[in-house]
């Protein structure tokens, strides 16, 4: 079999997000990845956020791309990939 003709292992998005919240666990991180709920939340950071758990302030939010902040993070391998 080829690598054209491999296809991807199909992650959603809650596997995704539990992910990365336990790769920031794993780091000792007091950070957790949410899901913006109301539409003024999601006007104002997007559909994620990272939210740190210590100060309870929100850390980063400049819309993140949950696939490439995965990536980032190593929760996502390169065999696999977001569910559209």
């Amino acid at each position: 079999m080829t690598k054209k003709n491999q296809q991807k292992v199909i992650v959603s998005e809650r596997a995704l997000v539990a992910r990365i919240n336990r790769r920031f666990r794993a780091e000792d991180e007091a950070l957790e990845l949410r899901k913006s709920r109301s539409e003024a939340m999601k006007r104002s950071y997007g559909p994620y956020y990272v939210l740190n758990t210590r100060h309870n302030v929100i850390q980063g939010y400049n819309y993140i791309n949950l696939e490439e902040y995965a990536k980032e993070w190593d929760a996502l391998r390169p065999w696999e990939r977001l569910q559209s």
